[in-house]
């Protein structure tokens, strides 16, 4: 069992309307548990410090350029 356990990580969510601070256990690639602070976790967990970086579902940088397939040389 693969557990992570992201400490004060800022998650947002603008479908459920939700921007707080939280601690998030991800268990196998799931996210089982959002809580302001998660004590009771399994005894093999990586406990990650996040505070600063932001969660959110689909960022996508929009101003993003490609030129594949072809125009390789344009290195966007």
């Amino acid at each position: 069992m693969n557990c992570q356990l992201l400490k004060q990580v800022r998650v947002i969510d603008p479908v459920s309307k939700r921007d707080q601070i939280a601690d998030i256990l991800v268990i196998d690639g799931y996210i089982k548990t959002i809580e302001s602070e998660i004590n009771d976790y399994p005894e093999n967990t990586q406990i990650i410090n996040s505070e600063g970086l932001i969660l959110g579902p689909g960022l996508v940088d929009l101003y993003s350029h490609s030129g594949e397939p072809g125009f390789e040389e344009r290195e966007n």
